[in-house]
C-alpha cells in the first residue's frame, strides 16, 4: 500500500502571476487579480491565503477583500523575473 504525502502541490506559475497583478503596490481586489492574471476565480481565492500564509500578501477588509504585495513578496516577484530571465523563459 502507497504511503499518504502530506504534501501539496503548488503552481509557481500562478503565484507569478499573482504577484504580478499587484507588483504595482496597489491594493487590488480578487475579481481584478483574476481577470487581469488569467486565472480562474477559483484558482485565485485558493492562492491568496497560501499566499498571505508565506509572507507574500497581505488582505485587507472583507466584501471586497483586498489584496496587497508585501516588501518579500515584491522580493520573490524581483527574483522569479530574474529568474525567468536567466532559463529564457518569456515571462508569463
Amino acid at each position: 500500500m502507497a504511503k499518504r504525502s502530506n504534501s501539496i502541490s503548488i503552481d509557481l506559475n500562478v503565484i507569478f502571476r499573482i504577484l504580478d497583478v499587484i507588483s504595482d503596490q496597489q491594493p487590488h481586489i480578487v475579481n481584478e487579480i483574476t481577470a487581469k492574471a488569467g486565472l480562474s476565480k477559483a484558482t485565485t481565492v485558493k492562492y491568496i491565503p497560501l499566499l498571505e500564509l508565506l509572507g507574500l500578501v497581505e488582505t485587507r477588509g472583507r466584501k471586497p477583500k483586498r489584496v496587497l504585495i508585501t516588501e518579500k513578496g515584491l522580493r520573490i516577484y524581483t527574483e522569479m523575473l530574474k529568474l525567468y530571465g536567466l532559463l529564457g523563459i518569456q515571462v508569463p
